[in-house]
């Protein structure tokens, strides 16, 4: 996988069992965006998206917003939605920020204070 550690979108993962286990034994980050996927046609709605799917799978997710301006959200929207449409709880919603911190390119210190502010 060429050393990547984060994928963009990448919501198709769930298709395949062998990238999909790879994915998971690479220990890749997956940012996700809901609206955009609805908008480029990745998924067909909301409800159908793989979210719940890349997560039973053990994935490391994060909710972002791709392009704010086009998709007309911001990231509460998006929590928002996703928790209204699939359920998830303040501790999923909660996981998905800490496995963004995570998995970002901030400096160590920046990020241990993010994930702290996340708890």
């Amino acid at each position: 996988m060429m050393g990547a550690t984060r994928i963009g979108h990448g919501i198709h993962i769930v298709d395949d069992a062998a990238n999909l286990a790879r994915a998971r034994e690479l220990g890749l980050h997956f940012e996700v965006c809901p609206s955009s996927n609805l908008h480029t046609g990745a998924a067909a709605s909301l409800a159908a998206h793989p979210l719940p799917a890349m997560l039973r799978a053990g994935l490391a997710v994060s909710i972002s917003t791709d392009n704010r301006l086009m998709s007309g959200v911001n990231l509460s929207d998006e929590l928002r939605a996703v928790h209204r449409t699939f359920g998830l709880d303040p501790a999923a919603l909660r996981r998905l920020q800490r496995d963004a911190a995570a998995a970002s390119f901030l400096q160590e210190p920046v990020r241990a204070a993010a994930l702290a502010a996340i708890g």
